[in-house]
C-alpha cells in the first residue's frame, strides 16, 4: 500500500488481500488521506484480490467523512471478482463513485470539485472489468 499526493488530490493504492489484519494498515492510510485537508481521494483497488467487511467499513467511513465536508471519494478499478463480490453481496455499490482506473478517477475529480455537482447515478462494479 502507498499514498501519493498531487495538490489536493490523494491516491491510496492497495494490493493483494485486504483481510482484517491488512485492513488495519489500509485504514490508517485512508484516515490520513481523508484528514481535514483532504477533499479529493482516489482509492486504487486494481491490485486487490480480496477485501472483507473491515475494508468495506473503512471505505464507508471515509466516504461519509469526506461527503460531510463536501469532498469526494472515488474507487478506481478495474475491480477483481473478489472485490466486486464485496460490493454485490452487501449491496453498497450505490454508496460509492467508481472509475474504470486511476486516470479516469483523476479526470472525474478534475471536472467537479464537490459531490453536489457530480452525477450520483450508481455505477455497478461489474462494468469496471
Amino acid at each position: 500500500m502507498d499514498e501519493q499526493r498531487d495538490g489536493g488530490l490523494r491516491i491510496v493504492r492497495a494490493e493483494s488481500e485486504l483481510d482484517w489484519e491488512r485492513a488495519q494498515a489500509f485504514g490508517e492510510q485512508i484516515r490520513e488521506a481523508v484528514s481535514p485537508d483532504g477533499a479529493r481521494v482516489v482509492v486504487d483497488l486494481s491490485g486487490v484480490d480480496f477485501a472483507d467487511s473491515a475494508t468495506l467499513h473503512i471505505l464507508l467511513d471515509a466516504h461519509r467523512d469526506l461527503a460531510a465536508r463536501g469532498g469526494l471519494l472515488v474507487l478506481a478499478g478495474p475491480l477483481s471478482a473478489g472485490v466486486r463480490r464485496l460490493f454485490d453481496v452487501t449491496m453498497t455499490a450505490a454508496h460509492f463513485e467508481f472509475a474504470a482506473d486511476t486516470a479516469a478517477a483523476r479526470r472525474a475529480l478534475a471536472t467537479g470539485s464537490s459531490g453536489a455537482d457530480r452525477d450520483r447515478t450508481p455505477k455497478p462494479p461489474e462494468s469496471l472489468t
